[in-house]
């Protein structure tokens, strides 16, 4: 730990927005021995820096704060928010894809599945 580091980073983080894109759900510590007892922020990085887990965990992640905004998580949004080109956009269909099959996120009406993506929950 550096202590100098982590009072930087948290001026930083005090000088943004209450409401920021800032910080990122990329990825996040759900093993239940570790919560409340470690708190893992990660920072930005590229789609190809991220392992599968990693990828999956993002897609939920996007597809709670979408729900939570009062949208639907779509692939174009999730391009967006990983930073994955136009022409990738298949990556993005194989992360959903992946995200789907781990019950972490479900078709928002099965009759138009282009119409986006829940949270399992929602």
């Amino acid at each position: 730990m550096n202590p100098a580091r982590d009072i930087a980073l948290i001026d930083q983080l005090l000088a943004q927005p209450a409401e920021t894109a800032w910080l990122e759900f990329k990825g996040s510590n759900t093993d239940p021995e570790m919560i409340g007892t470690q708190a893992v922020l990660y920072g930005p990085r590229s789609f190809a820096e991220m392992t599968q887990d990693e990828r999956v965990r993002a897609c939920y992640f996007h597809a709670v704060l979408k729900f939570l905004s009062g949208d639907k998580m779509k692939n174009a949004s999730l391009c967006a928010r990983l930073g994955i080109a136009a022409k990738n956009a298949a990556q993005a269909s194989a992360v959903i894809s992946k995200t789907l099959d781990a019950g972490l996120i479900r078709v928002a009406d099965p009759e138009h599945p282009r119409a986006g993506y829940l949270p399992h929950w929602a």
